[in-house]
């Protein structure tokens, strides 16, 4: 009887099956054009739900930031101290008025199903801080002092703000919490190191002061800012409406991809067969040249109605259309071929077995913010193929071909996989919500 040996490996790798990544700061690019009211996200959603039947008091985002935060905000005093090895320095800022910061626009409306937070962009096309300055540092070596008026100028704004309802509890029903940044900034200091010996150096030392003034004056801005926008939520009373804003539910996410298992099952893909694979080698070892082919055949993989989510949904209200993000794996996935190795007039025989302990692939679905409209798949990108464990049976004593037939097995399993779930998988998807309405639309 011919011995059985059986090897295990564990191969790791990460693949991308689409050239394209979906990263969701691309939403903001619009924060880089000139804000128009027409494509504020908030007032399209405002105006759609308070319309319905169950509309009743139903928070305008857009209202709600707009009518808390200022156009201008005046600071008496900041001061700024920088005490690193090169650069170091006292600063106090005085009279500094910021102005520009109201939003023009609401970019996104971002939320997850199941958690009662909402993170809304909203941006500025422009915002500017002026006031007078004194500093008294040194560079490396070069002392310098100045005082005179400063100007900043900040593009491309964005204030994200975060709300968490908590109605359930007496003592905290809301926290609300800001942050800010901006794409681009100019800066202006009348007569800093103008002639001093560290004049060369001076963009690196005002690019250093800009940024701790920045760090500074947004702390202090945001954190009034949050306390505001808090009271002025909490002054609505208890029957604040945000429930209708949410477009489902997890629950009903996961009932679509309870139906598309079944459809998996129904369909017989649940095993499925995958393609025949053959391949002529040639390695070099130090004495010999070896040449041969290698055939996989009989392929199949299981698991595929173990379809799950994971993670939670992500909501994102965006121009035109709401926007429904999420990830699924598979609970338990695994694949099996046959394979036949040739060398000259000898061939062996034996199975590959492998155990896929990781796959996530992205689904983004686009809805128009219309009535009656339609729910749509936009992206299935397989993100992430890893940990695969290969197990080879038959080989014996061809031992030496063994890396042969775990580069060639890895690289068939990988490939074969990725066809189905970027092809059939998809397909039945994309067939199961079309069936479906899974928002409040």
């Amino acid at each position: 009887m011919d011995r059985l040996i059986k090897q295990r490996f564990f191969i790791f790798f990460v693949s991308f099956f689409r050239s394209y990544l979906v990263n969701y700061f691309s939403l903001l690019f619009c924060a880089r054009l000139a804000p128009s009211k027409a494509q504020d996200v908030a007032s399209k959603v405002y105006k759609l739900y308070s319309s319905k039947t169950n509309g009743q008091n139903l928070l305008d985002l857009g209202n709600w930031l707009t009518g808390v935060i200022e156009n201008q905000y005046l600071l008496p005093e900041v001061n700024v101290t920088e005490k690193g090895s090169v650069t170091s320095y006292k600063a106090s800022f005085t009279n500094v008025s910021v102005t520009g910061l109201k939003p023009e626009q609401i970019v996104t409306i971002e939320l997850f199903l199941g958690n009662p937070e909402i993170n809304i962009t909203s941006a500025s096309t422009k915002v500017n801080m002026d006031g007078k300055y004194m500093v008294d540092g040194k560079f490396t070596i070069f002392p310098f002092k100045a005082n005179g008026s400063f100007g900043l100028e900040f593009t491309n704004f964005l204030i994200k703000t975060r709300l968490l309802s908590n109605p359930g509890s007496s003592q905290d029903k809301v926290k609300v919490t800001c942050d800010a940044g901006f794409g681009q900034f100019g800066q202006r200091y009348v007569g800093l190191l103008e002639n001093s010996a560290a004049a060369p150096y001076s963009r690196r030392v005002k690019n250093n002061l800009s940024h701790n003034l920045f760090q500074s004056v947004k702390s202090k801005l945001l954190s009034s800012i949050e306390s505001s926008l808090k009271n002025a939520y909490i002054s609505k009373g208890d029957n604040v409406n945000l429930d209708l804003i949410y477009p489902t539910s997890e629950a009903q996410i996961d009932q679509w991809l309870n139906r598309t298992r079944s459809v998996i099952v129904d369909k017989g893909h649940d095993p499925f067969s995958l393609a025949d694979y053959s391949r002529n080698f040639s390695n070099d070892f130090r004495l010999f040249k070896l040449t041969g082919s290698l055939e996989i055949y009989n392929g199949t993989i299981n698991g595929l109605s173990t379809l799950t989510r994971m993670g939670p949904v992500k909501v994102i209200y965006f121009k035109d259309s709401l926007i429904i993000e999420l990830s699924v794996g598979f609970k338990s996935l695994t694949a099996a071929y046959d394979w036949q190795i040739n060398v000259g007039k000898s061939s062996r025989t034996g199975k590959i077995t492998s155990n896929i302990t990781y796959i996530s692939t992205f689904i983004r679905l686009v809805q128009p913010l219309q009535p009656g409209s339609s729910l749509n798949l936009e992206i299935f990108d397989v993100r992430h193929l890893d940990h695969i464990w290969l197990d080879i049976t038959g080989i014996r004593t061809w031992d030496y071909l063994l890396e042969v037939i775990v580069n060639l097995g890895t690289r068939v399993i990988r490939s074969r996989i990725g066809e189905m779930l970027s092809t059939t998988l998809m397909t039945i998807v994309k067939d199961e919500l079309g069936k479906q309405q899974l928002t409040n639309l």
